[in-house]
């Protein structure tokens, strides 16, 4: 019955008939989702859902091709219920089946010449990883950390099989790794348990990011979104730059508030690193942000963290604050009046 709505549509050029089919359509698959995940089913009717599901996708897609449509945006949300089936049945193999389901996108980008659809690929391979069966805890549980940074990595290197806009695709999918990173840890944390594999694989994902932006900061594309995805960087490098110092070897063996003395040493030292870079480089940006890092810190640094610790200590750091500090200022308005 879809196949021949669909046939209608076809033959009658009925563009706004289509998402209305579509839509229909997607009803049909929501409601047998919901029966293969709530209910006891036969393997064929999983088999029959997952078949459904495709075949409404490459239908679609192929569809979408011969009206005169900007955007095919039904055979996007078709993608969409192709990997809902494949969490519903929730088939030990069905990691693999999600990887043959994203080379099948990119053959459909090809073919149709929609290169949305490439983004479709692109969401089924991060499906893919995160369907892989690992023990929580475990280092395969971290591994799909440096999988995840990989394809990132790939998101803004790799020109074959591009979406529109998929430098931002994958600031957003960076956005949502460091997230994950960021509460996955906490689980980590609290069954003492090293996360060092998952903290290498955002340092990968986070290097690139920063090649990314000092290779092509001049072009074009950025001009309009530069002051957020510059916010997004530094967001990014201060979750990893943190996320590192708490897997060194000597901080789990601190109390708590040598540990935030720690940080806020460590952030002192890193807010001079990106002042030199901004020397360096001759960027306003690094300096600026250096210098923000470096005001915060100090604020953390005096009004609490000094609070708790000895005369001796005190003293230390007030005057490698001080001396830091000094080297800043220096190098920043060295050369002010030329």
């Amino acid at each position: 019955m879809f196949t021949a709505l669909l046939f209608a549509v076809l033959r009658l050029k009925a563009v706004k008939a289509y998402p209305v089919a579509a839509g229909v359509f997607f009803l049909a698959l929501v409601f047998g989702s919901l029966t293969v995940n709530f209910e006891t089913r036969p393997l064929i009717d999983e088999v029959t859902l997952l078949v459904a599901s495709v075949m409404a996708y490459l239908g679609l897609a192929y569809i979408g091709t011969r009206l005169p449509l900007t955007y095919n945006y039904p055979s996007w949300i078709a993608s969409g219920f192709v990997l809902l089936s494949l969490s519903v049945i929730d088939w030990p193999y069905g990691y693999g089946l999600a990887v043959l389901f994203a080379l099948l996108a990119y053959v459909v980008a090809n073919q149709t010449k929609d290169a949305w659809q490439n983004g479709v690929g692109h969401v089924a391979v991060l499906f893919a990883i995160s369907q892989i069966p690992v023990d929580p805890l475990s280092f395969g549980d971290q591994f799909r950390s440096i999988l995840y940074a990989l394809v990132i990595a790939g998101l803004w290197f790799v020109k074959r099989q591009q979406v529109p806009h998929q430098r931002f695709f994958g600031i957003v999918v960076y956005v949502m790794f460091v997230l994950y990173t960021i509460g996955t840890y906490e689980t980590y944390r609290f069954n003492d348990q090293s996360y060092a594999v998952s903290v290498f694989g955002l340092t990968l994902a986070t290097t690139a990011f920063i090649v990314l932006l000092v290779r092509t900061h001049e072009e074009a594309v950025w001009r309009k979104y530069w002051q957020l995805v510059l916010f997004f960087a530094a967001a990014g490098v201060f979750v990893t730059y943190t996320l590192i110092v708490m897997e060194l070897p000597f901080y789990a063996a601190l109390d708590q508030t040598d540990r935030s003395t720690t940080l806020s040493v460590a952030y002192i030292l890193l807010s001079f690193v990106l002042v030199a870079i901004g020397r360096i480089r001759g960027t306003a940006a690094w300096r600026l942000s250096g210098l923000l890092l470096l005001s915060v810190s100090a604020v953390k640094l005096l009004l609490f963290d000094l609070s708790f610790l000895s005369l001796i200590q005190k003293a230390f750091v007030f005057i490698g604050f001080g001396i830091v500090a000094f080297i800043i200022s220096r190098t920043y308005f060295k050369k002010r009046e030329s």
